[in-house]
């Protein structure tokens, strides 16, 4: 698949920076699917792929998303990989700006 050949370059990148930490926003593409266990499982594979080279993987929401748009949404993404390489990732503007609670 063309995005994970992308993110095995992303990664190794990441170790040669010296970088531990990888963080991937959800999507704003107009024609993704809207299945939160499909975007974990991607998110939990990609867990793999960081694992192997010392890499975290952080999840955030992006307020103009196509489907996960605030911090909840987010969580129960991160939750569902059930991965200990894969963590959310707060952003205070992504956080206020929707107005969400």
């Amino acid at each position: 698949m063309a995005a994970f050949d992308l993110a095995r370059r992303k990664l190794d990148l990441a170790v040669e920076l010296g970088t531990t930490m990888l963080c991937v926003a959800s999507s704003t593409a107009p024609d993704t699917i809207n299945d939160h266990g499909r975007i974990a499982q991607d998110l939990c594979d990609l867990g793999d792929l960081g694992a192997e080279r010392g890499v975290r993987i952080s999840y955030e929401a992006l307020s103009w998303a196509t489907n996960v748009r605030d911090a909840p949404d987010a969580w129960s993404v991160v939750q569902r990989t059930d991965h200990t390489n894969v963590g959310l990732l707060l952003d205070s503007y992504h956080l206020y700006v929707r107005r969400n609670p």
